[in-house]
């Protein structure tokens, strides 16, 4: 930055960092999936998400939005956040069972900050006896090639990671070529959203 190098980064913000960015507009995936599992009569809603970076606080943020504008309150005691560093120890898998087994009420969807803690709570929803989407509503984010394989197949949010490349370089290539003085552009792109098979209508139970 000191030496006037062009710089881009995408998908997350650096804090402190005047440079170019290329993102997903996490916020509006938090809202998006809280509105959807409201609108199919979820009240009890959990989420489990990455908590030191900012994509997942930004979903955060939507997601109590939503709740807000349908004036309800989200239970902390089925919030439950990890760190880069626990990511390896399946935290899907680990706190989807503290949820499912603990004494508060029992939510009836979860949405997961990406596909792979989504795959880890098939796990665990299956060795509690469970099932999805009878039991628990699932949501992730990524649309992974297996989340269309997996039983029910994982409604999710597209992560476009080859349009990020592309505006990232776009932007970059045009800063080169033509020697401008870096001036940082923030490009957000909209998430789009996959509706599939794990979430489960229940407004006739409420």
């Amino acid at each position: 930055q000191k030496a006037a190098i062009p710089i881009v980064t995408t998908n997350c913000l650096i804090d402190g960092l005047d440079s170019s960015s290329v993102t997903v507009d996490d916020f509006q995936v938090g809202y998006k999936a809280a509105s959807y599992l409201m609108d199919k009569g979820h009240k009890k809603i959990g989420m489990i998400y990455k908590d030191d970076i900012v994509a997942g606080h930004r979903r955060w943020e939507g997601f109590q939005r939503a709740f807000k504008e349908k004036g309800l309150e989200t239970d902390r005691a089925l919030i439950c956040g990890f760190t880069d560093d626990e990511e390896g120890s399946h935290p899907g898998y680990t706190f989807t069972k503290k949820i499912l087994s603990g004494p508060a009420e029992k939510p009836t969807a979860i949405f997961y900050y990406n596909d792979d803690s989504a795959f880890q709570a098939y796990t665990a929803v299956q060795e509690l006896g469970l099932s999805i989407p009878e039991d628990l509503s699932v949501i992730g984010v990524d649309n992974l090639p297996a989340s269309k394989m997996t039983a029910p197949p994982l409604t999710t949010f597209e992560h476009p990671k080859f349009k990020l490349g592309q505006w990232a370089a776009r932007i970059l290539i045009d800063q080169v070529e033509n020697n401008l003085v870096p001036c940082p552009e923030s490009l957000i792109i909209q998430p789009g959203f996959i509706e599939r098979e794990s979430v489960q209508d229940i407004r006739s139970r409420n």
